[in-house]
C-alpha cells in the first residue's frame, strides 16, 4: 500500500529539489490533477479486487448441514444467562 502511493505520489512530482552534489530531494511542485486520478484509480482498483474476491468467496461457500450435531468436551460447564438491561439497571441505580 504505502509503496504502491508513494510511487504515485514521486510519479506526479513535476519539479524536484536538486542540491549542489546533484542529489534529488523533495517535490516542490506536483501534476494535481495526474495525482487525483492516480490516486482515485488506485482506490477504484482495489475496490474492485476486493468486490471480485468476496463475490468468489460467496459462490464457493457452502454452509453446514442443518442436522449437524453440536457436541461440548466438557461436561460439567456452566451455562449462565446474563440480563443486559438488569446490569444496566444497576449500574444506574449504584451510578
Amino acid at each position: 500500500g504505502p509503496i504502491i502511493f508513494g510511487f504515485t505520489i514521486d510519479s506526479t512530482c513535476i519539479l524536484w529539489d536538486i542540491n549542489d552534489c546533484g542529489i534529488k530531494g523533495a517535490c516542490w511542485i506536483y501534476d494535481n490533477i495526474k495525482m487525483a486520478h492516480m490516486l482515485v484509480a488506485i482506490s477504484v482498483t482495489c475496490k474492485v479486487i476486493t468486490m471480485f474476491f468476496n463475490g468468489f468467496a460467496i459462490f464457493l461457500y457452502k454452509p453446514p448441514p442443518s442436522a449437524t450435531d453440536v457436541s461440548f468436551h466438557k461436561e460439567n460447564a456452566v451455562v449462565t444467562n446474563v440480563l443486559a438491561e438488569q446490569d444496566l439497571n444497576k449500574i444506574v441505580k449504584e451510578g
